[in-house]
């Protein structure tokens, strides 16, 4: 059933603009389908990008979390570090590795359309909205 339906789904909004180095901001919506965590929470998402980017869109995502074992799943292992690339001509595709040290945790990929244009690779630190209580 995992490969019908991803682990979880986002929505976002998104900002970003690169030339060279540069920086984005993402908020998210996210709906966690399985697990002790199951629920809707919210983050942002703070990224440091290489390249030649501008974007403003919005989006949707899934994610899988690289557990055999739903029953390990847990929102907060979706928070903290990634490593990220993409492209985007109007719309395009975007795709991250969450890690925990030097395992990757989860897989997001995704797509957006809006104001967009160029590539980047980068890295990216997600942080829950206040006042969300989850298993840590």
């Amino acid at each position: 059933m995992r490969l019908i339906i991803p682990d979880q789904i986002n929505l976002n909004v998104n900002f970003s603009r690169v030339l060279g180095v540069g920086n984005g901001i993402s908020h998210e919506v996210h709906f966690l389908l399985r697990g002790p965590d199951a629920g809707i929470y919210s983050s942002y998402t703070y990224s440091q990008r290489a390249g030649v980017f501008f974007d403003l869109s919005a989006g949707i995502s899934a994610s899988d979390y690289l557990t055999n074992d739903v029953r390990d799943i847990k929102y907060s292992d979706y928070l903290g570090d990634a490593v990220e690339i993409g492209g985007k001509l109007l719309w395009g595709a975007s795709a991250s590795v969450s890690h925990n040290g030097w395992q990757p945790t989860i897989l997001t990929v995704g797509g957006s359309a809006g104001l967009s244009i160029g590539g980047y690779v980068g890295i990216s630190q997600t942080y829950p909205l206040m006042g969300q209580k989850f298993n840590q």
